[in-house]
C-alpha cells in the first residue's frame, strides 16, 4: 500500500508543478509589448561572439557587463573614517546620520517662481471663501488691514506646506561629519559604479585633469584610484564646494585622519568657488548630488552650462535613484544635448551612458511613473552597521561625451529579467529610443546569446546589434497594441492577413 501512495504524492506534485509554472509564465500580452525574437533580429556583435566560441571570454565576463560585484570601501578610507569619528564625533552621530541619509533620499525638487505664484493664488482663493462663509463681507476701512493679513496668511501656509519639502542644504563641522557617516560607503560604491562605465567601455581613455563640482567627501578622488592609469596619469583634481568644513574632512580623509601628515595623492586641491568657464578646462567633470541643491531651473541650467563648458572630454552627473533624481538628470541631459554649436565641425554632446540613443527617456511616457535608476551593491562602514556584508543604494546618472564620432551602442537592461522555463524576459532600452521587451530562448538562439542574457542584470548592456527587422517587429507590436485598444476590429483584421503567422 506504500508504493502507490507515494506514486500518488510525487503524481499529484508534478502536477501542482506544471500548473504553477503554466500560472507563472503566462505573462505576455499584447498590453505589456512582449515578443519573442529571433537570432537574424537580435544577432550578437559578431566579435564578441567569436571571442566566446574561441573560448577566448566567458559569458560572466563579457565587455556587456557593467555592475560591479559588491563594493568594499578600502582600508584606508574606512580606517580614516573611523579616526574622525573617534576624534571629533559625538555619541549621538550613528542615529543621526541615518536621519540625515532618510532626508537627503525623500527630498523633492523646488518648486519654480510660477508655481510659487499659482500656488499663492489658489490658497489665497481659499481664505477668502473661508473667511466670507465666517464672517461675511468686509467693510471698506477694515479692507486695508485685511489684505495685508491676508497676505501674511497666505505666505505662511505657502512655506508650511508648499516650500517647507525643500531646502538648499548647508554643512558645517557637525553635519558634516554626520554626512560622512551616513553617505561615504554609497558616494564611493556609486561613483566607483559610474566612473567603471568610462574604464569598461573606454579603456584606452586616461584624462589628465579631473574636475569635481559639489565635491563633499573627495568621493571621486578615492574611486579614480581604482584605475591605475588614471592614477598615474592624472595631475590635477580640481575640487570645488561652498562648505569649508566639508573640503577640510575631505583633505584629513586623504591625510589619513591626521593634520601633519601629507595627502596621499598628489594634485589635489580644495575650493569654495567655481573657476571661469572661459579659461578653465578640464579633460573630466563630475558633479554628483548637486542639481537638487540649485533653488530653481534657471539655476541648474547656468550650473550645467558652465560644466560642460569646462569638460574637455566626459562630464558626469548623478543624482539618488528616485523619480525626483531622474527628473533632474533627464532635464540637465536634455538641456546639454539642446545647446547649439557654432560650427558643425565643433565637437558635439552626445549620450555615452546609460541610454543607447540621445532621445527623451522612453520612461517618462508610461501610464505608470516609474524611474529610470540602478542599483550599486556595497558593504556599509562598520561604524554604521557591523553585521551586515552587503546592501545596495539606488542612483541615477548620465554621461556626456564631447565627440563627432558616432559608435555603435548595444542594448540596456532597465529590469531585472525574469527567468521562466528555457527562455528569459528582458526590459531593455534601445538605440532606437523606445523600450522593448523581449524574451530570449535556448531553442531561438545561439547558447553564447543566451548565457550572455542569464547572466546579466538591471544596468548590464546586451552586447547585440539592434537591427532594423528587430525594429520594424518592435513597431508593428506598438500598432498592433494601439489598434487593440482603440477596438478597431477591421484594422486589426488587416494587420494579422499581412502577418499571417502573427507577432
Amino acid at each position: 500500500m506504500a508504493a502507490p501512495m507515494h506514486r500518488a504524492r510525487v503524481s499529484s506534485w508534478k502536477l501542482f508543478s506544471r500548473q504553477y509554472r503554466k500560472k507563472s509564465t503566462k505573462i505576455i500580452h499584447p498590453s505589456e509589448d512582449v515578443r519573442s525574437v529571433k537570432e537574424n533580429e537580435l544577432p550578437m556583435d559578431p566579435a564578441i561572439l567569436n571571442r566566446m566560441k574561441d573560448g577566448e571570454m566567458k559569458a560572466r565576463k563579457n565587455p556587456g557587463i557593467m555592475r560591479l560585484k559588491t563594493v568594499v570601501v578600502p582600508i584606508r578610507l574606512e580606517k580614516a573614517v573611523d579616526l574622525l569619528v573617534k576624534k571629533y564625533g559625538t555619541q549621538s552621530i550613528i542615529s543621526d546620520s541615518r536621519k540625515l541619509n532618510t532626508s537627503l533620499i525623500t527630498r523633492q525638487m523646488p518648486m519654480e517662481r510660477t508655481g510659487v505664484m499659482e500656488r499663492k493664488n489658489i490658497i489665497r482663493q481659499k481664505i477668502l471663501e473661508k473667511d466670507k462663509n465666517k464672517h461675511g463681507s468686509i467693510s471698506s476701512d477694515k479692507e486695508t488691514d485685511y489684505m495685508n493679513e491676508l497676505e501674511r496668511r497666505v505666505e505662511v501656509e505657502l512655506k508650511l506646506k508648499h516650500l517647507s519639502h525643500w531646502k538648499s542644504k548647508q554643512y558645517d563641522a557637525k553635519s558634516g561629519m554626520k554626512y560622512m557617516v551616513a553617505r561615504m560607503a554609497q558616494n564611493y560604491a556609486v561613483l566607483l559604479q559610474v566612473l567603471n562605465e568610462i574604464w569598461t567601455r573606454d579603456p584606452t581613455y586616461i584624462p589628465k585633469s579631473l574636475y569635481n563640482y559639489g565635491s563633499g567627501l573627495g568621493s571621486v578622488i578615492w574611486a579614480a584610484q581604482n584605475n591605475p592609469d588614471w592614477q598615474r596619469d592624472i595631475s590635477q583634481y580640481y575640487c570645488v564646494d561652498p562648505s569649508v568644513d566639508i573640503n577640510t574632512i575631505a583633505r584629513l580623509l586623504l591625510q589619513d585622519g591626521h593634520e601633519e601628515k601629507d595627502m596621499h595623492v598628489n594634485g589635489v586641491f580644495f575650493k569654495k568657488f567655481q573657476p571661469s568657464p572661459s579659461t578653465n578646462s578640464f579633460s573630466t567633470v563630475v558633479s554628483a548630488y548637486t542639481l537638487i541643491e540649485c533653488e530653481n531651473k534657471e539655476a541648474r541650467q547656468k550650473m550645467v552650462q558652465s560644466l560642460w563648458d569646462m569638460t574637455e572630454d566626459y562630464l558626469v552627473l548623478v543624482e539618488i535613484g528616485t523619480f525626483v533624481g531622474h527628473r533632474l538628470i533627464q532635464e540637465a541631459k536634455e538641456f546639454i544635448l539642446n545647446i547649439p554649436t557654432e560650427e558643425e565641425t565643433d565637437k558635439k554632446a552626445t549620450v555615452f551612458a546609460p541610454c543607447p540613443h540621445d532621445m527623451p527617456c522612453p520612461k517618462f511616457k508610461l501610464a505608470h511613473k516609474v524611474p529610470c535608476y540602478f542599483v550599486a551593491d556595497f558593504k556599509p562602514l562598520e561604524q554604521v552597521a557591523k553585521k551586515v556584508d552587503k546592501t545596495s543604494e539606488r542612483y541615477t546618472f548620465v554621461i556626456l561625451k564631447k565627440t563627432k564620432e558616432h559608435c555603435v551602442r548595444w542594448p540596456r537592461l532597465v529590469a531585472n529579467s525574469t527567468f521562466a522555463n528555457k527562455h528569459i524576459h528582458c526590459r531593455i532600452c534601445c538605440p532606437t529610443g523606445q523600450l522593448d521587451h523581449i524574451i530570449v530562448t535556448k531553442k531561438k538562439h545561439s547558447k553564447e546569446l543566451y548565457a550572455c542574457v542569464k547572466n546579466s542584470k538591471l544596468g548590464d548592456c546586451l552586447p547585440v546589434i539592434y537591427t532594423n527587422e528587430s525594429t520594424k517587429k518592435h513597431q508593428r507590436l506598438m500598432k498592433y497594441k494601439q489598434l487593440l485598444s482603440e477596438g478597431e476590429e477591421n484594422e486589426l483584421g488587416n494587420l494579422r492577413d499581412s502577418h499571417p503567422k502573427g507577432r
